[in-house]
């Protein structure tokens, strides 16, 4: 998973065989991934405050490397 600072949203590799699931756990608030991706909004809060050029730099080597694509959700709202 990869965060895009500018939008503030996550990404997921398209080719990752855990994306379709872990976007399906995503409608269950009590879920792995839910919990999960609480766990990284809470981070990313951290770093946006802390070190926001690592999340820049972060999010450009990602987006270089992998074919993306946004989490169905906004998870910045919604957690």
């Amino acid at each position: 998973m990869s965060f895009e600072p500018q939008s503030r949203t996550f990404h997921f590799d398209v080719d990752c065989p855990l994306k379709v699931p872990y976007f399906e756990q995503l409608k269950d608030p009590a879920s792995q991934a839910s919990q999960h991706v609480s766990q990284m909004v809470s981070e990313v809060r951290q770093l946006e405050k802390s070190d926001p050029e690592f999340l820049k730099t972060n999010y450009a080597i990602d987006a270089d490397y992998f074919e993306l694509e946004a989490l169905p959700i906004n998870v910045m709202v919604s957690f």
